[in-house]
């Protein structure tokens, strides 16, 4: 999966060293003028599909953008292995004079399916906090607190934690 975190950073394309990987394509053939937008996924459901190996991951501005196409705005190392899955985030605030964001690669370690819980994990993107975080779901119903993740510091993600079926307040909070 490949997520634009990057705050305030451009719609872009996602590459494999030079292969792409991501992108919407007009019936033309012509590429569209839009990536994967700030706060969005690709692909939306399931992962990409790509050979295990080493890349060079790469965050580009489309061909066809009016300001910076073709710019190399991200460039994450990365070794992916046959039969994982990976997410790729971009992250932290853009930089407009030097046209980069940050950006980092987690393995998603994923559990079995269960139809009486759902998996949720907590992933640091927020490149200017001062510390971890913790991340507490509390149920509306019971007002009972799960701990899903403890000091989780930027580019860092935790395992999948079994949380019930239910309605929750999700807080991301400093430790202690």
């Amino acid at each position: 999966k490949f997520f634009n975190f990057g705050v305030s950073a451009p719609s872009m394309n996602f590459y494999a060293n030079d292969q792409k990987v991501s992108a919407v394509v007009s019936a033309t053939g012509t590429e569209a003028l839009t990536g994967v937008n700030y706060g969005s996924v690709f692909p939306a459901s399931n992962y990409a599909l790509i050979t295990g190996g080493n890349y060079t991951f790469k965050g580009i501005v489309s061909s066809t953008a009016v300001a910076d196409a073709n710019a190399v705005i991200a460039s994450i190392q990365g070794n992916v292995e046959n039969g994982k899955s990976y997410s790729l985030y971009t992250s932290g605030p853009f930089n407009a004079a030097a046209k980069t964001v940050d950006g980092f690669i987690v393995e998603d370690v994923i559990p079995a399916a269960n139809t009486t819980a759902a998996h949720v994990r907590f992933v640091n993107t927020i490149a200017n906090a001062t510390a971890g975080f913790d991340l507490v779901a509390k149920s509306t119903t019971t007002a009972a607190e799960i701990v899903i993740a403890t000091n989780i510091g930027y580019k860092a993600a935790s395992n999948f934690v079994e949380v019930p079926n239910g309605v929750y307040e999700i807080y991301a909070r400093y430790p202690g």
